[in-house]
């Protein structure tokens, strides 16, 4: 619809008596694409928020100081018909009670629409995918628009996904419309959705076939991460910039729902919905006025001029499927009720952390606070020959030269990031070991020398802070262990989910003597499982820590042991076993979220086996209710902690 033709169109007004060329004319002349006044928009037509509107001289449109648009460079506009009211993008309605302010509006829009997005999204390309005939098939759940789950036989063949009579061709979607679903969606693992994203095509002017979506559901994470390759190696490929140089926008969404201020009674949780589809749910939690979730959701984004993120606060209702982290193959329809909703955007996330979203209700009353943590991290990835000269320029360059230039320039914000990459590089190179004994050669030196001016020993406290040798460290750590750590912990940590006992020791807790039994249980079954499969620790961990011992060892001129065994502490249990067991799920351990009762036992375990593991005990003005553990386990186990060491880090 041409708004220019609509509003010719339209009578004139009573108040201006001038017809609209004049006045779009003057507007255009005179604001010059910016625009302030009253209105009311929405994101949906049901709820609608008035106040003051503003487009900025560089397209950003603010509602009441806060960002509805990023910006509305190209935008499209849609006139509703009989009312002053327009959509913008297919996302947002503005609405106005003056003919004027609408016209300024509209001659704002206009002057925008014409413009092109500054930056590299407005580069976005795409271009054909895998063509080799490959043949893959294999047995999955297959759940088609949402309907119900039923288990098929795929076959994928030269770019087209063939489920039984029906055809998908892989080949018409993009990269973007490939993504892995959390496990807390469904109560499944290893969930593939396959589908068109209408919001993404109309941003990126890209026609849509009107094809429904799909979710595949497959039996193992190898058959999962085979099958997602494959599936976006055969989809249109995304990049920025030319032919000859392409560039790739590499974001990834990192998401805490925290907190909520909400007086409603029920059992509460989230979901996070983007381009019209939910991909996450927190886990149930029973309100007291003040809700905690703290979980964290993480997913690539793809390249998008603006990302809306819409959360939902619902209500559980027994018999809804939304009860997600009990029965996997229960299906019923989502009758949950939805107490409320917050918006917000992604824009500015590099820079902002925590953010107050308003909750309203579906009658657009104010009924409560969500905090939220949201950060967007974004690399963009040159062409392969750019890092074979990287590559060869760290080969060519002195190990100890880099490390010491590099270690005081580093900022803590960037220190995860650093290490990630440079233990990546070094690894592909075959020079991983060469490039850790560098780095602890680095720190040993470095704290020997501050203990000598300031004529004290911090050796206690060594490794404990986050540098390039601990980051790296815990990374590699991670990659290498992550199988052990699931063998290790999935069982116990099932056994405490299921069996949901109380653990709290508090004094004034009347089955405190209980509870107390039920934790010294799972202690004994941790540690046993901890120390009984040192043979299974993947041998270049044992390897790591075993240089790391004999550095501190030559290092530390002291004869008292347990600094040795603190450094080691440092890596073993601080940055791989307890937190593991603090997060499950994060760490692959567990497929959903543990409810609060488990996750404040998982909490009290890892905190009495650090202690443990540190040489140390719990004393009565930190710790009173855990002090009868010093007896009852930390004693009674005291010297199985240095056999532990000697066969993880052998002398």
């Amino acid at each position: 619809m041409d708004p220019s033709r609509v509003l010719r169109d339209r009578p004139m007004s009573v108040v201006s008596k001038r017809p609209f060329a004049d006045l779009y004319r003057e507007s255009t002349a005179k604001h010059r694409g910016t625009f302030g006044g009253f209105a009311s928009w929405s994101f949906n037509r049901h709820t609608w928020q008035k106040g003051e509107l503003l487009i900025e001289s560089t397209g950003e449109v603010l509602g009441n100081s806060r960002i509805l648009l990023t910006s509305v460079h190209g935008c499209k506009i849609t006139l509703i018909e009989g009312e002053m009211t327009v959509k913008v993008n297919n996302e947002i309605w503005f609405r106005f009670f003056e003919w004027l302010k609408f016209v300024d509006f509209i001659s704002a829009l206009i002057s925008w629409s014409n413009a092109t997005m500054p930056g590299i999204l407005s580069k976005w390309k795409s271009c054909e995918g895998l063509r080799n005939d490959i043949q893959m098939s294999c047995p999955v759940e297959l759940l088609v628009d949402d309907k119900c789950w039923s288990k098929v036989d795929c076959l994928l063949a030269n770019g087209l996904l063939k489920i039984g009579d029906d055809n998908v061709d892989i080949t018409a979607l993009y990269v973007s419309e490939i993504l892995p679903v959390d496990y807390s969606v469904f109560g499944k693992q290893w969930v593939i959705y396959v589908g068109e994203l209408r919001e993404l095509r109309e941003q990126h002017k890209v026609p849509s076939t009107n094809e429904g979506y799909l979710y595949m559901k497959f039996d193992n994470e190898e058959l999962f991460e085979k099958w997602l390759h494959i599936l976006r190696e055969y989809a249109r490929q995304e990049y920025i910039g030319n032919e000859e140089n392409r560039l790739s926008l590499y974001q990834v969404m990192n998401l805490e729902i925290i907190e909520a201020t909400l007086k409603v009674q029920g059992s509460l949780y989230c979901e996070i919905v983007m381009w019209d589809k939910v991909w996450f749910k927190t886990c149930l939690v029973d309100t007291n006025n003040s809700i905690f979730w703290k979980e964290m959701f993480q997913m690539r984004l793809p390249i998008c001029r603006n990302h809306s993120v819409k959360i939902l606060i619902k209500r559980h209702t027994d018999g809804a499927c939304s009860d997600h982290e009990n029965d996997e193959d229960y299906e019923e329809e989502d009758v949950d009720e939805i107490i409320g909703t917050c918006y917000t955007h992604l824009h500015g996330a590099e820079d902002q952390y925590f953010h107050k979203l308003t909750i309203k209700n579906l009658q657009n009353q104010n009924i409560g606070e969500l905090v939220v943590n949201i950060t967007v991290n974004e690399t963009i990835v040159l062409p392969s020959e750019k890092y074979t000269n990287f590559e060869t320029m760290l080969k060519n360059s002195s190990m100890e030269e880099l490390i010491t230039f590099l270690e005081p320039q580093v900022e803590t914000k960037n220190v995860e990031l650093i290490s990630s990459i440079l233990v990546d590089v070094y690894y592909n190179m075959g020079e991983i070991s060469e490039y850790f004994e560098v780095l602890l050669n680095y720190e040993l030196n470095e704290s020997t020398q501050s203990s000598l001016q300031q004529k004290s020993y911090k050796y206690n406290t060594i490794f404990r802070g986050n540098s390039l040798l601990s980051k790296s460290l815990e990374r590699y750590t991670l990659d290498i262990g992550q199988t052990y750590l699931s063998e290790l912990f999935s069982d116990i940590i099932r056994k405490i989910e299921l069996e949901n006992k109380d653990c709290d020791c508090y004094f004034k807790n009347e089955s405190r003597e209980v509870n107390y039994q039920h934790l010294l249980e799972y202690l004994e079954l941790f540690w046993l499982r901890i120390s009984s499969t040192t043979n299974d620790i993947p041998e270049p961990l044992k390897n790591e820590w075993k240089k790391l011992r004999n550095k501190v060892e030559l290092s530390v001129d002291l004869k008292d042991d347990t600094i040795v065994y603190n450094a080691l502490c440092s890596f073993i249990f601080l940055r791989f076993l307890c937190p593991a067991i603090l997060n499950p799920k994060l760490y692959g351990i567990s497929s959903s979220h543990s409810n609060s009762r488990v996750s404040k036992t998982l909490v009290t375990i890892s905190k009495v086996l650090m202690t443990f593991a540190n040489c140390s005990t719990f004393q009565e003005h930190k710790d009173p209710s855990l002090l009868s553990l010093n007896d009852d386990f930390i004693n009674v186990h005291k010297e199985e902690i240095f056999v532990y060491y000697d066969k993880t880090a052998e002398c």
